[in-house]
C-alpha cells in the first residue's frame, strides 16, 4: 500500500513539472498570437478583418492597439480602392 502511494506521488510530481513546461510553451505561443497582423494581412483576409473590427468595437480599450489600427487602415484601403468614403479617417497618416 505504501509503495502504491509513493508511486502515485512520484507520478504526480512528474506531471506537475510537465504542466509548468506546457504552461511556458503556451505562454510563448500566446506572445506570438499577440503580435498584430499587418494591414496587408487584413486587406487579404476579409473575415479576419471583420472579426478584428468587431472585437475593437466591442472593447473600446483596444482601439489604440496595433491590431485595431491595422484592421481599420485595411478597411480604409479597401474603401479607397472602391472609391467610397473612409470608414476610419482617424487612423490615417497625414489626414489622408
Amino acid at each position: 500500500m505504501k509503495g502504491t502511494i509513493l508511486a502515485l506521488c512520484a507520478v504526480a510530481g512528474v506531471l506537475a513539472g510537465c504542466n509548468n513546461a506546457a504552461t511556458a510553451q503556451e505562454n510563448k505561443g500566446r506572445q506570438q498570437v499577440d503580435e498584430a497582423p499587418s494591414v496587408e494581412f487584413y486587406r487579404k483576409n476579409f473575415s479576419e478583418r471583420l472579426l478584428a473590427e468587431a472585437e475593437c468595437r466591442k472593447n473600446p480599450e483596444l482601439a489604440s492597439t496595433q491590431k485595431c489600427i491595422n484592421a481599420r487602415r485595411a478597411a480604409n484601403a479597401v474603401s479607397r480602392k472602391l472609391g467610397m468614403p473612409l470608414e476610419y479617417p482617424e487612423v490615417e497618416d497625414n489626414g489622408r
